[in-house]
């Protein structure tokens, strides 16, 4: 966070629009920053503090809840709820080698998609075809998710290995597919 905001001290935010105003309509940094930055920080904690206080056990599973028995493994393990994704991504490739290569993959998935950007400086808030592809690839990650929490079942294996190409197909195909296609339909006119 300290070196973001090093970077945005030096180079300066962009804006929605991709335009660069002059240095008399920028908005400053102090106080109009940080206080909403103040604000979002509290929020946060306060929101943080009720969940830790008053409803620790709200993500929980209720298998958890039954005594471990160290003679009979579990027919369903459930992860908590942050892994489901990858645990159906985990589950639904059949070789133990190349789920946890494809495991890293999709991980690495969100890491790399800032790089893989083929537009730099350029604006998507406005696009239609970029936003109809974010809600996509995220609804995309709920119903992993959702996957993950099922049983180890022909339907949702199939489902999630499906859900799973999806997810890699996003940065590596669509997306370059869209910004050739994007770019090609701009240079028609």
């Amino acid at each position: 966070m300290l070196l973001h905001l090093i970077l945005l001290h030096q180079t300066s935010s962009s804006n929605e629009l991709s335009i660069n105003p002059g240095i008399e309509s920028r908005i400053l940094f102090y106080p109009y920053f940080i206080i909403k930055d103040i604000f979002g920080v509290i929020i946060a904690l306060v929101s943080y503090s009720y969940i830790v206080f008053f409803m620790p056990e709200i993500f929980n599973d209720s298998v958890n809840y039954i005594p471990a028995n160290p003679l009979v493994t579990p027919p369903h393990i459930v992860p908590e709820w942050y892994f489901l994704p990858y645990y159906a991504i985990l589950r639904s490739v059949l070789n133990k080698t190349d789920g946890i290569l494809v495991l890293i993959l999709s991980i690495s998935v969100f890491i790399l998609l800032p790089l893989l950007n083929p537009g730099i400086g350029k604006s998507y808030h406005y696009n239609y075809y970029y936003r109809v592809l974010y809600w996509v690839f995220f609804f995309n990650f709920v119903f992993l998710g959702f996957l993950g929490s099922q049983t180890a079942e022909v339907p949702c294996i199939d489902l999630g290995l499906f859900c799973t190409l999806v997810h890699l197909s996003f940065p590596f195909i669509l997306l370059p597919l869209l910004s050739m296609f994007l770019d090609n339909k701009h240079n028609a006119y």
